[in-house]
C-alpha cells in the first residue's frame, strides 16, 4: 500500500474509529434487533473500513466508555478491512 494512502485514508479511518469508541458513540440505531454503528463503512472511505470480526455476539472487547445508546460496557469484536475495490484497482496491473 502506498505510504500516502496509509498517511491519509487509513489514518483517517483509524482516528474516526478511535474517536467513536472513546466518545461512547458506537451504536447509531437498532432496528429489528440489528445494530447500525457509527464505524467507518465501505462507502465512507476509499481504502478501508470497519467490520464485525467476533465469532458470535458473545465474542466482545470491553469498552473504555459505555455506549451512549445502549449503555453497553463491552462490544462485539470488530476489525479493519481493506476495501475490495481498492484491492482490485491495485491488482489490475498484475492480471
Amino acid at each position: 500500500m502506498p505510504e500516502l494512502d496509509i498517511e491519509t485514508s487509513v489514518m483517517e479511518m483509524w482516528k474516526a474509529t478511535y474517536n467513536t469508541i472513546k466518545s461512547g458513540n458506537i451504536v447509531k440505531s437498532i432496528t429489528n434487533g440489528k445494530r447500525k454503528t457509527n464505524f467507518v463503512g465501505l462507502s465512507d472511505n476509499e481504502v478501508c473500513h470497519v467490520r464485525p470480526h467476533g465469532r458470535n455476539s458473545k465474542d466482545v472487547y470491553p469498552l473504555p466508555v459505555k455506549d451512549k445508546l445502549t449503555g453497553a460496557s463491552c462490544y462485539t469484536k470488530h476489525c479493519f478491512w481493506i476495501n475490495n475495490n481498492y484491492l482490485k484497482e491495485i491488482l489490475k496491473d498484475f492480471m
